[in-house]
């Protein structure tokens, strides 16, 4: 009887005969990640949020806590990501900063209402940024790599960062980082 080594046999094949597992991404974690839609794998294993409606939940940044941050993985399939959190104030009007680190230009939104008067825009971009509305008719701020927005809420803050290539290219990972502050209080 001859056995023969299953290794060995697949080892043989020409490479035109095998086909890439699409679990796995080179430098990646494999597995789930980006469910699927761009080829791409987070480090994170998070899920590609299909838009404003669905952006992942980053919990609440709390002025005067440090800065924070978010990773995801833009592809040409998915070519923006969205991101939630509550900002919970004192009273006092305060700042929301965004920036990001990344191998090609992003562009980073900051979208901002105020839980107290909902659709009621309340803020200012700094002199960089364009305003914008997002896709659910939020008022907010936009750049390349950083960008700020100042609120005049009373109360709580609803914030939804997005993140975009604005040149849809092959996985471009990318760093978020955001935190918040208030004037006067």
């Amino acid at each position: 009887m001859i056995r023969t080594c299953a290794l060995c046999l697949v080892a043989a094949l020409p490479a035109a005969c095998l086909k890439p597992n699409p679990d796995f991404v080179e430098g990646g974690s494999g597995g789930s990640g980006s469910g699927g839609t761009s080829g791409c794998v987070d480090a994170g294993g998070l899920q590609d949020p299909d838009g404003e409606g669905d952006a992942l939940d980053l919990g609440s940044a709390v002025a005067p806590d440090p800065a924070r941050d978010a990773t995801g993985v833009l592809a040409a399939a998915q070519p923006q990501w969205w991101f939630y959190f509550a900002s919970q104030s004192d009273g006092s009007s305060g700042h929301i900063v965004a920036s990001l680190e990344a191998d090609e230009p992003l562009e980073v939104c900051i979208f901002a209402e105020c839980r107290d008067m909902p659709g009621v825009p309340v803020l200012l971009c700094s002199d960089i940024a364009d305003g914008a509305k997002s896709e659910l008719g939020r008022s907010g701020c936009c750049h390349t790599d950083a960008v700020s927005l100042l609120h005049a809420c009373s109360g709580d803050v609803a914030v939804w960062l997005r993140v975009t290539d604005p040149e849809p290219a092959a996985c471009v990972p990318f760093r978020v980082e955001y935190r918040v502050t208030e004037l006067g209080g």
